[in-house]
């Protein structure tokens, strides 16, 4: 069993490993909880810069402006018509009369639309004025319990991987290269046990020759199939 204890080793490495990923799963989730909010932040933030755009676009000085001189020339009409000497001249500037009169209808639709839309507009960004600032005093009230437990997940990983190194260090040296090519290929689970005479991971038949050597930790080997280092089925973990 010359094998046993190296086994042994890498053994504890894998499950090092899963609990590094698990912790590296978790280090991103916390950091997410930031960068999600930071998204809805600046989204909000750009919706602002929109409506603010389109509040200028309205031109609502310049509408009533152009309303209100509708307004004038209509009435201005109105008080020539009063003194129009024959009938020719009033049925003209009757037709002229009727056509202001609808220029100043429009306007003072386009004028009114304009303000419905403004009103609107201020009311969505009175929302999101209030939404960003209660992201940010989100923000503010998570970040430090985020960098706090990413400095505790940190600490964790550094012990961990302190522990494989030295697990390394104490393996057979002739393990390594077959280790580090199992595990180039399978960073998450490089390991694989026999179970009743397959590889448990890619479940491919192992010949019994090999099974025997394994089991008896006489030799290391890789699967044939997957390239997985196998475990004899008493140290699978």
């Amino acid at each position: 069993m010359l094998y046993r204890e190296t086994l042994g080793h890498l053994v504890e490495i894998q499950f090092l490993m899963r609990k590094e990923h698990t912790l590296l799963a978790a280090s991103a989730s916390e950091i997410n909880r930031i960068s999600a909010l930071e998204k809805h932040l600046l989204s909000a933030h750009d919706r602002l810069v929109a409506i603010e755009e389109e509040l200028k676009s309205l031109k609502l000085k310049e509408k009533e402006l152009i309303y209100q001189s509708h307004i004038e020339k209509e009435n201005k009409l109105k008080e020539q018509l009063n003194f129009v000497s024959n009938e020719k001249e009033a049925n003209a500037l009757s037709a002229t009369l009727i056509d202001q009169a609808k220029k100043k209808v429009d306007a003072e639709h386009e004028l009114y639309s304009g303000l419905e839309r403004e009103d609107l507009l201020n009311t969505e960004k009175k929302e999101k004025i209030d939404f960003l600032d209660g992201i940010k005093n989100s923000i503010k009230e998570i970040e430090s319990e985020v960098n706090s437990e990413v400095a505790r997940i940190n600490l964790e990983l550094e012990v961990i991987n302190k522990r494989k190194l030295s697990l390394l260090e104490q393996c057979r040296k002739d393990v390594l290269p077959i280790y580090e090519r199992a595990t180039k290929k399978h960073p998450k689970n490089p390991l694989s046990a026999i179970v009743g005479g397959n590889c448990e991971e890619c479940r491919m038949m192992l010949n019994s020759v090999l099974k025997s050597q394994v089991e008896n930790m006489t030799h290391l080997e890789p699967c044939p199939y997957c390239e997985r280092i196998l475990l004899p089925h008493t140290l699978n973990n």
